[in-house]
């Protein structure tokens, strides 16, 4: 992954630079002398690192230094050449200036140029002489006065980057400059009548002995006959310190990988125990996401709910909370370290408690972020996303890059996600659109993209690319038209097919001619503050756990769009969610036959297809088929009543119930256990509660009673044995309907933990389903027998057997 796409690498960088600095545009990285109106561009390209020289016809010229193999980011110098004739600044006269010489010589490549000074007549010719790692710049200056002149040459040298720690050390007649531990240059100002150092030039030009070496300068001055001439020569050579090489090119030194490193704050990060490799390369990953609405107002941390107005409050509250969860499953990460794998890249992911392969001590990642229904809501994005790399990272961001998973962007915007190109931290928008772990798998791989250089129609460092979201030969997860079907990065080269998909019917898909680079062998695994760590080799021996912007633009299709583009490769495929609009009633009451919970199946294949849903839970067990229109329709989503009706007994704080849905072929298409909240109240629990509703004349009163009976009323008697399961009542879809969240998780509440020996969470077994004993006490938060937890949906369980009051009445409450 290294080698020639390095080579292109650098030479993309120092054409970005050179642009922005209004120089000639650098050439490919193969070439030598390239002649500008402004500068003379030479590039010098060796197994010891690439170095650009843009000779400038005015006073600064710039050098760029990078090694291969090196993780230290471009060294950039500007070296600025200034004269004077009896105290007055010489000018420099521009495209004026006469281009004596530019061209090889022997191992060398020269560049000459003169100019005459306009006010003093004094002639100047600078002389450059540029090797694979060295510079020798000398400048005459040629007394054309006609008389004794006192003449100076200043020449100085600056370190730009001010992240770099710049420390220089006096040798003979210039320093030894060390930039940060990493790049290594010698500066000979040889015979200069004074030498200094300094942060800034003036300091550097005036004698300066500053710890500070970001400028080293020499001046040449003395009295000169007329005719006479005044030669000044600075020699430099420059270097990578053996430590910072860098086989793999990912960024982190080779010794670092072998032995891990400890940071200039004095954080250890061992990687080697991590599991990085010197010769392969190692990508870290921490994934964060939001908590449910549930979670977040932490309805999981009640008991049981008082028969008081508070507590009521509460559980209606819990009841209507957004209970999905933004959780991917185990198979989805495993998913997307076997992709990085099969392309030789070690994919390292931290995802909390819940995935730690690395097994950190303190693993950062999971379940941190409280819910938001738009996270980006009066906010820049690119600028909330760096705040989240530095904020979630906490001191990690030179080692992983971080992405978020979590609810709706904005109001208005129903996008997949948000990413920063080159950096490192992405968004996914799990919104109510996104019903599938397929579409949450694809989605993170396409974000993680963007922070590794690639965009919708290709590599960054590819110019020939098309500028198009939509391009159908490229057949990658970067494409909006491929983005929920491939879950690949491309391979191979992407031409124009000769049959443009169906989605391009809809969308303004790219005609033209195009010849793109492949995607892996293109990533950017240095980038944002990747690459750019300061420190030691070796840690303490214990764990730490402690650009381009993209934002996607207005018209970016939206999760519905996506799914309708790949419909015709999703055939037999489903999702589903918990349904939380208003009127989607989420209820079940124990001992009543009568409680349900909304679910909605998502048909995600392009044709009408015949799906079976089966639910289970303590004590009961639904199952329906259900045959969906296609994704195509507005139809495609089928809202759906799950009766839950044996509920005799249950005394839980919560209920788990496991749904899932299966295809005509009989496979597994959606598996998902999400926990409810449970109200239980008994006779004397209700009559309470409705008398101090109606004393304080409550507005919960009605909901009240609807729910939970009337006090004069009652319930009916407590069944003794489970009742038998009723018939669903479909609800029928409206047209147009916005579709929603899904369950994105496999269903961890049923999953046995992984082993401690086991290299990476693998997919655990499915525990059996409690028996009648087990159900009894289930505890809270889905505690019982076994259950982890998953999402979690405001189901009202509540006990109304009514101790003393009239059964008959509770027949003309209905359901019971």
């Amino acid at each position: 992954m290294t080698g020639t796409t390095t080579k292109q690498r650098i030479a993309a960088i120092l054409a970005g630079v050179s642009v922005a600095a209004g120089f000639v545009v650098a050439p490919h990285a193969d070439a030598a002398i390239t002649k500008g109106s402004f500068a003379i561009g030479v590039n010098r390209d060796s197994e010891g690192g690439n170095f650009r020289v843009d000779v400038n016809k005015a006073r600064v010229s710039w050098m760029y230094f990078n090694h291969p193999s090196s993780t230290t980011r471009l060294l950039q110098n500007a070296f600025y050449i200034d004269g004077a004739v009896n105290g007055s600044p010489m000018n420099y006269v521009g495209n004026a200036t006469e281009v004596v010489e530019a061209r090889p010589v022997g191992n060398h490549d020269r560049v000459v140029l003169r100019h005459t000074d306009p006010n003093s007549g004094v002639e100047m010719t600078r002389t450059f002489l540029i090797s694979n790692d060295s510079i020798q710049v000398t400048v005459a200056l040629r007394n054309t006065t006609g008389q004794d002149a006192n003449l100076r040459v200043e020449m100085a040298s600056g370190i730009i980057d001010r992240d770099f720690n710049v420390t220089g050390v006096p040798r003979g007649d210039g320093y030894h400059v060390d930039v940060s531990n990493s790049y290594k240059l010698n500066v000979d100002f040889m015979g200069a009548t004074r030498k200094g150092k300094g942060p800034q030039r003036y300091d550097a030009i005036n004698g300066g002995t500053s710890d500070d070496a970001h400028f080293v300068a020499g001046v040449w001055e003395q009295h000169v006959p007329a005719n006479g001439t005044l030669r000044a020569t600075t020699a430099m050579t420059l270097g990578v310190a053996q430590g910072t090489i860098d086989t793999d090119g990912d960024g982190f030194p080779d010794e670092w990988e072998e032995n891990g490193f400890t940071d200039e704050h004095g954080n250890p990060f061992p990687l080697n125990k991590w599991g990085a490799d010197p010769k392969k390369v190692d990508l870290f990953l921490q994934l964060n996401w939001m908590k449910s609405e549930w979670e977040t107002k932490k309805c999981s941390e009640q008991r049981k709910y008082a028969p008081t107005e508070e507590d009521f409050r509460k559980f209606l509250d819990c009841s209507e909370a957004n209970t999905n969860v933004y959780r991917p499953s185990r198979q989805t990460l495993n998913d997307l370290v076997d992709a990085f794998a099969e392309q030789n890249i070690n994919l390292h992911i931290d995802a909390g408690e819940y995935y730690n392969p690395m097994r950190l001590t303190n693993p950062q990642g999971g379940p941190t972020e409280d819910f938001q229904p738009y996270y980006f809501e009066g906010k820049v994005p690119g600028i909330k996303m760096l705040e989240d790399r530095d904020r979630l990272l906490n001191g990690r961001q030179t080692v992983f890059r971080v992405g978020v998973i979590g609810d709706q962007q904005t109001r208005s915007n129903f996008s997949s996600g948000n990413a920063l190109i080159g950096d490192g931290a992405f968004y996914v928008a799990k919104n109510r659109m996104m019903t599938s772990q397929d579409q949450l798998r694809n989605t993170i791989l396409h974000e993680f993209g963007h922070n590794l250089g690639l965009t919708h129609s290709g590599p960054l460092a590819d110019p020939s690319r098309p500028i198009s979201d939509y391009v159908p030969g490229y057949l990658s997860v970067m494409n909006y038209l491929y983005q929920f079907t491939d879950f690949r990065y491309s391979n191979e080269r992407s031409k124009p097919l000769n049959k443009l998909p169906e989605a391009c019917k809809t969308v303004q898909c790219y005609t033209g001619d195009y010849d793109i680079e492949p995607d892996w062998p293109n990533l950017a695994f240095i980038g944002g503050q990747i690459g750019r760590a300061h420190g030691t080799t070796g840690t303490p021996g214990h764990d730490h756990d402690h650009d381009h912007e993209h934002e996607h633009a207005n018209d970016e299709p939206t999760v519905r769009e996506l799914e309708v583009y790949s419909a015709e490769f999703n055939n037999g495929k489903a999702g589903l969610r918990v349904r939380t609009e208003e009127g989607a009633d989420n209820m079940i009451i124990a001992n009543r036959t009568d409680s349900k919970v909304s679910m909605e199946i998502a048909n995600l294949g392009i044709d009408i297809h015949k799906f079976r849903l089966q639910a289970t839970y303590p004590g009961g067990r639904y199952e329906q088929e259900y045959t969906i229109e296609g994704a195509l329709s507005d139809e495609s989503k089928l809202p759906i009543s799950v009766p839950i009706t044996n509920t005799a007994g249950y005394s839980g704080s919560t209920m788990p119930v496991t749904f899932r849905v299966f295809n005509q072929d009989n496979d597994i298409v959606a598996d998902d256990t999400i926990e409810f909240s449970v109200l239980n109240y008994n006779g004397e629990d209700t009559a309470k509660l409705i008398k101090e509703l109606r004393k304080k004349n409550s507005d919960l009163l009605r909901r009240a009673e609807q729910t939970v009976g009337k006090e004069e009323g009652g319930a009916g008697p407590r069944p003794t044995k489970p009742l038998e399961t009723q018939a669903n009542a479909v609800i029928p879809s409206r047209a147009g309907q916005a579709p929603v969240t899904s369950l994105n998780a496999a269903p961890s509440g049923t999953y046995d933990a992984p082993s401690p020996t086991t290299s990476r969470p693998s997919e655990p077994t499915v525990r059996p389903a409690p028996s009648t004993a087990q159900q009894q006490n289930p505890g809270k938060g889905g505690e019982a027998g076994g259950l982890s937890g998953g999402a979690i949906a405001g189901i009202v369980v509540g006990l109304l057997a009514l101790i003393g009051i009239l059964g008959a009445a509770a027949v003309g409450m209905g359901g019971f």
